[in-house]
């Protein structure tokens, strides 16, 4: 399946996870400082070694904002910075990475945005030895959100876990 297409399906698709067993939602997302609620979608399938794509997205992010994903093999819902930590010690994240802006789909506030990583290519580059075939990935993405309420400057959306295939 092509990555545009995936890209494509994450744009029009109800959240993917609800198709497979083996990728579920879980935890809360915090509120951002214009009133949305982040969460996370999902396409394509979780492999060690596949050559097509996996997608983890979040929806309705702070527009405008870096952001970065936070992943481990272990998931918590743990209060952190206003919000909930939905992987727990010890986690890894990706490196910040730019949002896109998109008009809103569940949060009518004018512009929010999409952060998005191809997860597969994370595993396949061996910086991290416990993501191998069979392992549950925990996700949950980490945005910045200058003037939020709470004090914290940041954001945190709802938490993905997964198997990875092989």
């Amino acid at each position: 399946m092509p990555t545009a297409f995936l890209l494509a399906a994450l744009l029009v698709a109800p959240t993917l996870q609800d198709h497979d067993p083996q990728i579920q939602s879980y935890c809360a997302g915090k509120t951002t400082s214009f009133g949305c609620v982040p969460f996370v979608r999902a396409a394509g399938q979780p492999g060690a070694t596949s050559g097509l794509p996996f997608l983890i997205a979040a929806e309705d992010g702070r527009f405008g904002q870096p952001g970065f994903l936070l992943y481990g093999a272990k998931g918590t819902e743990l209060p952190y910075h206003g919000g909930t930590l939905c992987v727990r010690q010890p986690l890894s994240r990706t490196a910040s990475m730019p949002s896109f802006d998109v008009l809103p789909s569940k949060c009518s506030v004018g512009l929010v945005s999409r952060l998005q990583i191809d997860f597969n290519q994370v595993v396949q580059s061996g910086a991290e030895p416990f993501l191998t075939a069979g392992q549950t990935v925990h996700v949950q993405w980490r945005q910045m959100d200058p003037g939020n309420p709470w004090g914290w400057d940041d954001n945190l959306s709802d938490g993905l876990r997964f198997t990875l295939g092989p």
